[in-house]
């Protein structure tokens, strides 16, 4: 397996889009982890920053620190689609502060135990293994 994709967010610069295929001013800089200005924020709902990686793959990993200015119920937040951008596994946050891995097709493959918190950071993995009859 070979790292694809990674951005640190740090530059702070108008090439930081450029590393993104669509996010041109859906996000500002805010404060990261360190407090430095190495965060996206969305800069309202339904707001998105994706990647599209040169080939399809079987199985990807992201990892990601996540910091939620408020938990809303349903919001999705982490996705891999297929190249017709149709979603095939997902992460979305629940009303109850927990997190749910959820298949194309909606149904609940995952839910997490641990509760997370608006305002406090989390680092979130998903490693997905995309198939047509698994």
């Amino acid at each position: 397996m070979a790292l694809l994709f990674a951005d640190s967010f740090d530059d702070r610069t108008a090439e930081t889009y450029l590393k993104w295929d669509s996010a041109s001013n859906a996000f500002t800089y805010q404060a990261g982890r360190t407090g430095n200005s190495g965060r996206l924020a969305p800069t309202g709902v339904a707001k998105l920053a994706y990647k599209t990686l040169a080939s399809n793959y079987a199985t990807l990993i992201v990892g990601m620190a996540y910091k939620a200015q408020f938990i809303r119920d349903g919001a999705i937040f982490l996705s891999f689609n297929d190249t017709q951008g149709t979603r095939q596994t997902y992460v979305r946050s629940n009303g109850s502060g927990t997190l749910s891995v959820v298949g194309g097709g909606g149904s609940v493959l995952a839910t997490s135990t641990q509760v997370i918190t608006s305002g406090d950071f989390y680092y979130i993995e998903l490693k997905a293994t995309i198939h047509d009859t698994t």
